[in-house]
């Protein structure tokens, strides 16, 4: 049965109990209702979801991916060290022959042309075609794989490309309003295709995802930095996958026309041979 309002009054007071209904009906700071209407003020970070770091937990964490972004734009002035060295790839071919000596930075080795089969072969160790087509049959192994990898690379970069530029873009906007003294509205991820509206008041630092799980809290003006070298890193990566696949799918042609020439060489040896023991019998 429903009680009045002064019998439901005394019965919380005598129990130490706050009546919940009376702060939901009378409106009060506390009510639960008033609370759901409120637009939650938020801290943007890359990801919303994520508990935000302390930043003195991860000062050091800072640090070394300063000094990582440091080393990393030293290894591309350098021209080496944007994608792994790929020298020690091609360090067991068989036949040194077949290659012309010359390397890119990046260690891909250039293949050598073919032009007289025979005098290819007086300088392999035994002179044999099979030793010879084995050595350039692994070279194009190697070249594969090295190129399926390239691709995966230049297309991880072209993902990573416009969501570092996106961010990049959001932190800028953000240091505007900071230095403006202004609020914003907008919409936070709270599930797939399920959004909530947020009053924004930007505090002078942001979180961004270093990765491994970890976020770290910077002011505006180093996650510029630091968001600019990646961004620069990732397009230089990008680049330089580029030249590689196009370096390395002109040693691919080179080795399989090296291989045609070496077979078609050996057929008409063998061709030869055979006329002169029919010839001979």
């Amino acid at each position: 049965k429903s009680l009045s309002l002064a019998a439901r009054h005394q019965i919380c007071a005598s129990r130490g109990v706050p009546d919940r209904r009376d702060d939901a009906s009378s409106g009060s700071p506390t009510s639960p209702v008033r609370a759901r209407t409120r637009s939650p003020k938020i801290r943007l970070a890359a990801n919303p979801n994520a508990p935000r770091a302390p930043p003195e937990r991860f000062r050091l964490a800072a640090m070394a991916e300063e000094a990582k972004g440091d080393d990393v734009t030293d290894a591309l002035d350098a021209g080496a060290a944007a994608t792994e060295d790929a020298s020690k790839q091609f360090a067991n071919i068989r036949m040194a022959t077949i290659l012309s000596g010359e390397k890119n930075p990046r260690g891909i080795p250039y293949v050598a042309f073919v032009e007289s089969v025979e005098e290819t072969l007086a300088t392999t160790t035994d002179g044999t075609v099979e030793k010879l087509i084995g050595a350039m049959n692994e070279l194009h192994q190697k070249m594969k794989i090295l190129e399926g990898h390239k691709e995966r690379t230049k297309i991880s970069m072209k993902q990573k490309i416009p969501e570092i530029a996106r961010t990049l873009q959001l932190v800028k906007h953000l240091k505007a309003k900071h230095d403006a003294d202004e609020t914003f509205k907008s919409h936070y991820s709270l599930s797939e295709m399920l959004y909530g509206r947020a009053e924004v008041t930007p505090d002078g630092t942001v979180c961004l995802w270093l990765g491994a799980n970890v976020m770290v809290e910077y002011p505006y003006d180093e996650a510029i930095d630091i968001l600019e070298l990646s961004l620069k890193n990732a397009k230089t990566r990008r680049d330089i996958c580029d030249a590689d696949l196009d370096m390395i799918r002109d040693q691919v042609i080179t080795v399989e026309v090296n291989m045609a020439r070496v077979f078609n060489y050996d057929v008409k040896r063998r061709k030869a041979e055979g006329g002169k023991k029919e010839i001979e019998a």
